[in-house]
């Protein structure tokens, strides 16, 4: 069941509680007032996602599994509703043993003893586990985590304050299943990230956003070790080169996505990538027209691009992405100074401008 944030509270209750074997409730967005005090009359809940919620506090959910024993509950999301106490998250968590996924990301009062109770009860089973923007964790309630798990595939810990060693110690734990990992803004250094990559071979999804310290040398680890990745992020990555970058591009031939927002220095050598299918480089210094020109030839299958707030472009970089990306869906240009919407928001043979992608969306 899957439920829109306008269903009053009363509404919620009674759908609960109507549906005695409901297995799979989404709710997102209920606003301050809307409790989860709806969810204690469940008793076969398998998944709960409860994303947004402003008033949730994780009470009533904890109140369902406590009475029910946890059940089979197998995914518990709680993201994004920061009221939820970690009184709440300590029951749910003692109160399940089959957990696959958890994501409690922005859910600011969770602390390190939920983790080592969710490794404790749940170790076995647990595959995802995503927990960005919690600032009372530690290294050593991650480090608990990791050692009582047996094979986790994703990781989200970005907005965090992991150091090396956690980090260390996931990849040394986990590595060999790991898929999914995001890093963004903790302080792990260009080391930390070139000793994750010798030890996660398969990975396909890798954010380190914001880790400042990263440079084309860990870059170059991770095309050698990681050759599956295909979406990377080193968005405000200031240390990494054109160069440096080049030289993983050419490492990952199954890339579909590569983030490199606010870069700010001009690349001495152009983005190569024959199958890249989205770049996002918005906020960037670095990427002008003569950059953009060369993106039909060396990046032609480019579907997405997106340069908002790049105050160095100009019209003429956009009308080259437009005339020659023929694959090309999506270009985002809002906040973009130098470029006219006169000048390139045509697609009209009368104008001598028609786009080589006639599906083409311009944002401005």
């Amino acid at each position: 069941l899957e439920v829109a944030a306008q269903v009053p509270a009363a509404a919620l209750a009674a759908l609960v509680t109507g549906c005695p074997e409901l297995a799979r409730l989404v709710v997102a967005g209920l606003p301050g007032g809307v409790t989860d005090e709806f969810l204690r009359p469940a008793g076969a809940l398998r998944e709960v996602v409860l994303r947004e919620c402003e008033g949730v506090d994780g009470m009533g959910a904890a109140a369902a599994l406590a009475r029910d024993g946890g059940g089979g509950l197998t995914m518990l999301d709680l993201s994004q509703s920061d009221r939820v106490t970690n009184e709440a998250l300590l029951i749910l968590v003692h109160s399940t043993t089959q957990l696959v996924a958890v994501d409690v990301s922005r859910c600011t009062n969770v602390r390190d003893n939920t983790l080592v109770a969710l490794g404790e009860r749940n170790g076995g089973t647990l595959r995802s586990f995503a927990a960005s923007n919690c600032p009372g964790l530690t290294d050593d309630g991650l480090v608990a985590l990791l050692g009582r798990c047996r094979g986790l595939e994703k990781v989200n810990v970005a907005l965090c304050n992991f150091s090396d060693s956690a980090v260390l110690k996931l990849s040394a734990a986990h590595g060999a299943f790991l898929r999914e990992l995001a890093l963004d803004h903790n302080p792990v250094t260009s080391a930390g990230v070139a000793a994750l990559a010798v030890r996660c071979p398969l990975l396909t999804k890798l954010s380190v956003a914001d880790c400042r310290d990263l440079t084309d040398g860990a870059l170059a680890e991770l095309g050698r070790h990681c050759p599956f990745l295909r979406d990377v992020d080193i968005s405000h990555c200031h240390k990494v080169s054109s160069g440096g970058l080049q030289g993983a591009l050419a490492c990952w031939q199954h890339l579909h996505t590569l983030s490199w927002r606010g870069q700010q220095s001009p690349l001495a050598e152009p983005l190569r990538h024959p199958t890249l299918a989205v770049l996002h480089m918005s906020w960037s210094r670095g990427i002008d027209d003569r950059t953009l020109s060369f993106l039909p030839i060396l990046c032609p299958l480019l579907e997405e691009i997106h340069l908002a707030w790049c105050p160095t472009i100009t019209s003429k970089g956009a009308r080259a992405l437009l005339l020659g990306m023929r694959h090309l869906r999506t270009l985002m240009l809002r906040g973009c100074s130098n470029v006219s919407f006169e000048d390139v928001g045509q697609n009209s043979p009368s104008q001598g401008a028609r786009w080589a992608s006639p599906n083409a969306t311009v944002i401005w």
